[in-house]
């Protein structure tokens, strides 16, 4: 997947709307099990994209890292894969580091759906510290 046009600029390949997790989440529903292991080469081409590009809304739940670690979320609970939540590890991590820059709070592109994934991925550490963050930051919004 690449970039098009200017859009392509703000939008990771990654993404849920236009990028591998919206694409990846539909089908995982549709096809059986066996699937995995061709879902899981393609999970792994693509965490070289992330790795290497930069975007205005990497983070969020509709372009970005927020709804990639939804689909990783859903996919370790198909699979119980732990490379998965290795991955969902990484990208939780990433998104509390760089939840203070986020400037939107809206739910497509900011806060607010980033805050849903971590609560989604606090459903699968039950971290204390993950709760307190989340509740903190609820509170702010």
């Amino acid at each position: 997947m690449t970039s098009s046009t200017e859009f392509g600029n703000f939008v990771s390949n990654l993404s849920f709307q236009h990028g591998i997790a919206g694409l990846l989440f539909p089908l995982n529903k549709l096809y059986p099990p066996e699937l995995d292991s061709k879902i899981l080469s393609i999970i792994k081409k693509a965490v070289t994209i992330r790795t290497t590009h930069t975007y205005k809304y990497q983070y969020s739940l509709l372009f970005g890292d927020a709804g990639y670690l939804w689909l990783l979320l859903h996919l370790f609970s198909i699979s119980k894969n732990q490379y998965y939540l290795q991955l969902a590890n990484v990208s939780a991590k990433k998104l509390i580091e760089n939840y203070d820059t986020l400037e939107e709070i809206d739910f497509a592109l900011g806060k607010s759906g980033v805050l849903l994934s971590l609560i989604k991925y606090y459903q699968f550490t039950n971290d204390n510290t993950l709760k307190i963050f989340i509740h903190n930051s609820i509170g702010e919004i």
